[in-house]
């Protein structure tokens, strides 16, 4: 959900539902149905994930074209990524020579 029309003393709500694919190389398109309080319309969107060190911004641009005009949305944000070995956790296991000691009884 988005607020538009800010920047004219207008409050205008927007709802998008977006459908689309994301390229390993961070770049994705989406598209879906846009609806406002004047109607319903489409919505395209592309965008890239950019990654620096830890974190990951994206950076999308959305394009509503309508029969009273073109809205345009650029939205971002980051979210922290966790390295990831590829390989399960390893369980834990207690430090040499604290555990119990068993011994083989035959």
């Amino acid at each position: 959900m988005l607020i538009g029309g800010l920047e004219q003393g207008l409050v205008i709500p927007s709802l998008s539902w977006l459908v689309g694919v994301r390229t390993k190389g961070g770049t994705e398109f989406g598209v879906g149905p846009n609806v406002t309080p004047v109607g319903v319309a489409l919505v395209l969107a592309a965008g890239k994930t950019f990654q620096t060190g830890v974190l990951n911004v994206p950076l999308n641009v959305a394009v509503v074209p309508t029969k009273a005009g073109m809205r345009v949305s650029v939205l971002t944000g980051f979210s922290i990524r966790h390295k990831y070995s590829g390989r399960p956790p390893t369980p834990m296991r207690p430090a040499a020579g604290t555990g119990p000691v068993l011994h083989d009884v035959r």
